[in-house]
């Protein structure tokens, strides 16, 4: 055993460590200590015989060989230790006595200092054991509380400021009551990671501290300081930095459905799209002048429209199509009362037994939603409602529509300018087993009706009343199968052409509901990278300089990705980048290649009222 250079092996050795402040509390009714000792803040560590290791998909048992190696009966399926025990209480070693000693003679010779300095007609002599002066940005902040903003015992007695010397720091719960993020403000990066082992709580002090002058930069960071952190370490971003995962920086399908391929090789080739053409590959579509992260795209006006917007109208919104009925499902008088005779002209008012309906079609999905029905192909299922709408659509004019989508999404635009007495005469003639005939289709657009069908054509690129139905589709509910959704979203019939060039994504966490990406780009999930295209535009230039970083994929199959509603199934339009691109530049003794130039350690970092408040006492 003395001959063995492991025999000090925690896994080997049940020897206690005299700089351990605390040791176990199983030695009195164990005889020997546990494996795992006690944490460092005087809590049990030892509740369970191991810590179970995630490989892949299986938990493995990790008990120390000391201990009688792994058990036969491995880790829980949560990952949890089977041999669990009730916890013990540490017990202070010698060394943790005398630090707690040590501290207590540190704070009374500190209260001495303070009674002495205090000790006169000045109470500003207390200056002299002043830590040093606050940055400027927290100095403003303290208000009339002083210390006690951020040091809680300032604001007590002396017995405050004994307890706090055998409590722990909380000056991270000072700091949150100004600072909020998008996470655990104490965990690491503001996020919980699913790795096991990962779960480590920080404070803020760890890399901000204070005292150092109304001048200081407490928020500056070094590489060094993210080292000591991550289990991963490496000199500098030029040598060791792991490689960018494989289609970086793309994580999603685009928004828009703009196949670059496509454009420059074929449609822009085409004579009849000749003045169309961007004049600058990248900047003439791409606003090179609000420069971030993302490169804004410039307005559909200005870019899509010379090819698109003659598109948009070509494609009706059908709400209601009359279906084709075995029998006859309106009464002939009431329809002559409602309609003022013009059902008496038909071949049913003249004695006619035999009805022939003048229809051949069956129900649009959309009218199918509106009637409550299972489909829109069961002439026996549909007859009564449907007749019961024609003639509500006659009588009332627009309110049976909106009363069927009542607390449905953007229901007051749903209809919005349909006009009553449209839906009169055309309920008029499809009573009377006729084709309705239009004076005049729509020239600018709107509702209109047009044979057997009541239809909305789009007037314009975002359309108000076409949005209000693709909402609608996408935030599903009652009667919003699949087919309504495919008769909205399809790409090559929908209403608008919406779908052609805007994705529809599934809405994370929400079965059943969907997003339509109206505007271009999308927040990023990568919430610890950041980059600015600002910087890079400046020293490269614009135009095909865009092309140094961003080239063409040209065998990507990028238009599947938008035969689906899968957002994270796609191929990216553009080849990876590599980190061989960047560190052309960023190296050493080149442009600065520091963590923090790309990294951000805080998510959502934002003020709260209590740090706007404080700053108006102080002003006051």
């Amino acid at each position: 055993m003395i001959t063995d250079s492991d025999r000090y092996r925690q896994d080997k050795s049940p020897y206690e460590r005299p700089n351990f402040p605390y040791r176990c509390g199983r030695i009195s009714f164990w005889g020997k200590p546990c494996s795992r000792g006690p944490n460092g803040n005087g809590s049990c560590g030892g509740t369970s015989e191991c810590m179970p290791y995630l490989d892949g998909e299986r938990w493995e048992c990790r008990r120390s060989a000391q201990s009688g190696g792994p058990c036969e009966e491995g880790p829980l399926p949560d990952g949890q230790c089977c041999h669990r025990h009730p916890p013990c209480k540490p017990v202070p070693t010698l060394r943790g006595y005398r630090g707690r000693f040590s501290m207590l003679v540190v704070a009374l010779i500190l209260a001495l200092i303070g009674a002495f300095a205090m000790n006169g007609d000045d109470a500003r002599a207390i200056s002299s054991i002043s830590p040093g002066a606050l940055s400027s940005g927290h100095a403003q902040f303290t208000g009339k509380q002083g210390c006690a903003a951020c040091h809680a015992p300032h604001g007590g007695d002396a017995a405050a400021w004994v307890r706090a010397a055998w409590s722990p720091n909380g000056l991270t719960q000072s700091c949150e009551s100004c600072h909020a993020f998008d996470g655990p403000a104490a965990a690491a990066h503001n996020e919980t990671f699913e790795t096991a082992g990962n779960q480590r709580r920080t404070q803020c002090t760890m890399c901000h501290t204070e005292h150092k002058g109304a001048d200081a930069d407490i928020t500056k960071m070094a590489d060094p300081q993210c080292n000591a952190c991550h289990k991963t370490t490496f000199d500098s971003f030029s040598s060791g930095h792991p490689a960018f995962s494989k289609n970086y920086p793309s994580r999603r399908r685009t928004a828009i459905a703009f196949n670059h391929v496509t454009h420059f090789n074929k449609y822009f080739q085409y004579k009849r799209y000749a003045e169309q053409k961007p004049k600058e590959r990248c900047i003439s579509c791409h606003d090179a002048r609000q420069t971030s992260r993302d490169v804004p795209v410039r307005p559909f006006e200005e870019t899509c429209a010379g090819c698109h917007a003659e598109q948009i109208p070509k494609r009706d919104l059908v709400i209601f199509t009359v279906p084709e009925f075995a029998e006859d499902p309106f009464d002939a008088v009431a329809v002559g009362e409602a309609c003022g005779g013009i059902a008496g002209e038909t071949d049913k008012a003249a004695g006619d037994d035999e009805y022939l309906s003048v229809s051949e079609e069956t129900l649009p999905p959309i009218a199918v939603m509106l009637l409550d029905l299972e489909d829109g192909e069961d002439a026996d299922a549909y007859a009564e409602p449907v007749g019961g709408l024609v003639m509500a659509m006659i009588e009332d004019g627009v309110e049976p529509f909106v009363a069927s989508v009542e607390g449905r999404p953007d229901s007051a635009m749903l209809f919005a300018g349909l006009s009553p007495e449209l839906l009169r005469q055309a309920g008029c003639a499809w009573a009377a087993n006729q084709e309705y005939e239009a004076q005049a289709e729509p020239s600018a657009g709107g509702w209109f009706a047009d044979e057997l069908s009541l239809r909305y054509r789009p007037l314009r690129h975002g359309d108000p009343v076409v949005k209000a139905w693709a909402r609608l589709a996408a935030a599903g509910g009652d009667g919003v199968g699949e087919a309504l959704r495919d008769e909205i979203f399809s790409r090559e019939k929908g209403p608008g052409a919406c779908a052609k060039c805007h994705s529809v994504n599934v809405a994370e966490g929400e079965p059943g509901r969907f997003q339509v990406a109206w505007r271009f780009g999308a927040r990023s999930n990568q919430r610890h990278v950041r980059f600015s295209h600002a910087p890079h535009l400046n020293l490269l230039g614009l135009g095909k300089v865009c092309e140094t970083c961003h080239k063409v994929d040209e065998t990507a199959d990028y238009d599947a990705a938008f035969k689906h509603f899968n957002p994270l199934d796609f191929a990216s339009n553009f080849k990876p980048i590599e980190r061989t691109l960047c560190t052309a530049c960023h190296a050493e003794a080149k442009v600065r290649q520091d963590c923090t130039l790309c990294h951000e350690y805080h998510n959502g970092h934002s003020f709260n009222r209590r740090m706007i408040s404080a700053g108006r006492d102080q002003k006051r």
